[in-house]
């Protein structure tokens, strides 16, 4: 492993100048990891020659401080004002010499700040492998501006964030320090009142860029053995630019986990027309020979024979001879993004039958019906585009992490959806699932085990709403203080009540979605939260019929009208694809990240405004009818 070794040197001399000082104490970054920084830098008419200048100083401290090569750091840098230059690409300069001299001779643009601009710019333009980006290397921003943004910055930099490019923002003077502080972490955002201190936070921006280069990604510590086998379709249904995009999930994923022979081993078989095992389980035992195993991996064309691919690698590659432990947890990942010309059902189920998890990942025109019937609901992902493939890279990898390391100690049986059924528990000393009684269960329990799941809070909470009791009781009270990650967090007592079958827990935790700016809970934006993050909800086409579950889940009625709203400027959304939720896919497992201009606005009957205007209409009704009784009386 990589160790990250950051030197200060003291370089003290008597003949230094005041504004010199910046130089006595010089960080130097040394790691044998590789990292594609891209320098954003603003060139608009706000910033004085001699404030470039400075900037320009700025830049070449930096490149001193890192081993520049191929197989190291490259920097490639763009210059903005009113459109984005690029200036050099991050494969252009090879020699630390050659980047300096480049930066020497940069020349100031003028014109605006248009800044989220050049933020698109860097991720359509540089962040690409054909200008040097490469697959097994950290992507880091670095933006530096001193103006006021004259356009919107917010989505670009969450999109650079979504696609896995750590940011870092250096604002100078007039640089809107709100804004920038509101996307970033403070961690890395710096603000400095003039270009002359720039210089003073070299060391500091040094030391971190240089930790950012050894963190690449979640690292899954499990200590558990592990053998994945990917199984990719390389089919023609897949363009060569998405099958690009699937190589560099496959590398987000393996470089979560500690490769090796005791710990998680990855194989890997590519499938169009008939399936073809690129390597065995034990074929590469280090993390870097597996890296440069899927950049080098070609695209086998043909149609998309999943099933029979599915057979293969149980035949094939799950086997001792090449490589599988006997002591192993087995995982097979499949990535398809076409639907199967043959049958999968039985496949999907003989990798269950012998005891491999399987994990899906469907794209574009994966029809996710064929691959859901044997294969549980929290395994499957869904990306309505290549485009947001790599935006379920982390959710995917903690799934499999948490897989790893330790097996399921709660779910809800018998209900439609992870989210809702009849509540079980598994201890850490047991294989066996024990239901829990009503009286050793309460709202903070319920919120703990919703939290647990993965789903929004605890709506229902009843005894024998989910059939009867199947498994053996639970023998101790619990008693969580809500906040608790996990049930058996949280801190037990021995039960002192004798519980019949008709008195298991029965839970349904709601989806984490709200309609806000409406008249009531029932109208207004739809909002859901993902990834901890709480966005507008959108999709290019919504029905009626569409809208529907929202207003089900949310406890209000049926949906009396949907509409999308345009606000003009473009925002950070959450993309919800109608069809896979009808097609009975927990919504989490259906969102995107995106961004769009429309909101969805949506209006539900709300069941207690109903039954009070049915009851106002009822009592004057009967009020009407007592009046004309009088009428007639009196006549």
């Amino acid at each position: 492993m990589d160790h990250l070794l950051v030197v200060l040197v003291l370089l003290w001399s008597s003949g230094l100048q005041a504004e010199e000082t910046h130089n006595s104490i010089r960080a130097q970054c040394e790691t044998t990891n590789k990292a594609d920084i891209v320098v954003l830098v603003d060139g608009s008419g706000s910033i004085s020659q001699e404030g470039f200048e400075t900037i320009q100083i700025f830049i070449a401290d930096i490149v001193n401080a890192f081993d520049i090569g191929p197989d190291r750091f490259q920097i490639g840098l763009t210059q903005f004002s009113n459109r984005p230059r690029t200036e050099w690409n991050l494969n252009t300069h090879q020699t630390k010499q050659s980047l300096l001299d480049a930066i020497d001779k940069l020349q100031k643009v003028q014109g605006g700040t248009f800044t989220g601009r050049a933020l698109r710019h860097i991720l359509n333009n540089n962040f690409k492998p054909n200008v040097g980006m490469r697959a097994d290397s950290k992507k880091i921003a670095v933006l530096i501006t001193d103006g006021e943004p004259n356009d919107n910055i917010t989505l670009p930099l969450q999109n650079l964030k979504d696609a896995g490019v750590e940011l870092y923002i250096i604002g100078v003077r007039d640089a809107n320090n709100s804004k920038l502080m509101a996307i970033v972490d403070q961690f890395h955002a710096y603000y400095v009142r003039d270009f002359v201190y720039l210089l003073d936070i070299v060391n500091n921006v040094v030391v971190k860029l240089c930790n950012s280069a050894v963190t690449l990604g979640a690292q899954c510590e499990t200590k558990h053995k592990v053998d994945m086998v990917v199984l990719v379709d390389g089919s023609g249904s897949i363009r060569r630019d998405d099958f690009e995009t699937i190589k560099f999930l496959i590398i987000r994923i393996v470089d979560a986990f500690i490769i090796g022979p005791d710990r998680v081993q990855i194989g890997l078989t590519q499938f169009g027309t008939h399936p073809r095992t690129e390597w065995n389980l034990n074929t590469h035992w280090t993390k870097q020979s597996l890296l440069e195993a899927i950049d080098k991996l070609k695209q086998v064309g043909g149609g998309t024979y999943t099933g029979r691919a599915l057979k293969h690698i149980l035949h094939k590659i799950f086997k001792p001879n090449v490589g599988m432990r006997a002591d192993s947890h087995k995982i097979a990942v499949l990535i398809t993004g076409g639907e199967a010309q043959d049958n999968v059902t039985f496949p999907l189920q003989n990798q269950k039958d012998n005891g491999i998890e399987v994990f899906i990942i469907g794209v574009k025109d994966a029809r996710m019906s064929q691959l859901m019937a044997t294969t549980d609901k929290s395994h499957i992902y869904y990306a309505w585009d290549f485009r947001f493939l790599l935006y379920v890279a982390n959710n995917i990898t903690i799934s499999i992490c948490n897989s790893a390391t330790s097996r399921d100690s709660v779910r809800l049986v018998n209900g439609t959806s992870l989210c809702s059924g009849r509540l079980e528990v598994k201890s850490n000393q047991s294989n066996q699932w024990s239901s829990v009684c009503e009286a050793d269960f309460d709202q903070q329990d319920a919120e703990v085990v919703c939290r647990e799941l993965g789903c929004g809070a605890p709506s229902v909470l009843l005894r024998g709403l989910y059939g009867q009791v199947e498994a053996q009781m639970w023998t101790r009270q619990f008693q969580c203080g809500g906040n608790e990650s996990a049930l058996l967090n949280c801190r037990r007592s021995d039960s002192t009540t004798t519980c019949s079958p008709g008195r298991a827990v029965g839970l349904t935790c709601s989806e984490p979605m709200r309609l806000m700016g409406g008249s009531s809970r029932c109208a207004g934006t739809l909002e859901v939260k993902h990834r901890g993050m709480w966005r507008p909800a959108n999709h290019t086409v919504w029905s009626l019929k569409d809208t529907q579950w929202v207003c089900r889940e949310l406890g209000c009625g049926f949906a009396v009208s949907t509409e999308k709203r345009d606000h003009s400027l473009e925002r950070s959304i959450w993309w919800i694809s109608p069809d896979c939720v009808q097609s009975g896919f927990m919504m989490r497992e259906c969102v995107s990240s995106g961004c769009s201009s429309f909101t969805l606005e949506i209006i539900c009957s709300n069941p207690v405004v109903f039954i009070i205007r049915l009851v106002v209409l009822l009592l004057s009704l009967l009020l009407f009818i007592t009046v004309i009784c009088f009428v007639h009386k009196d006549h």
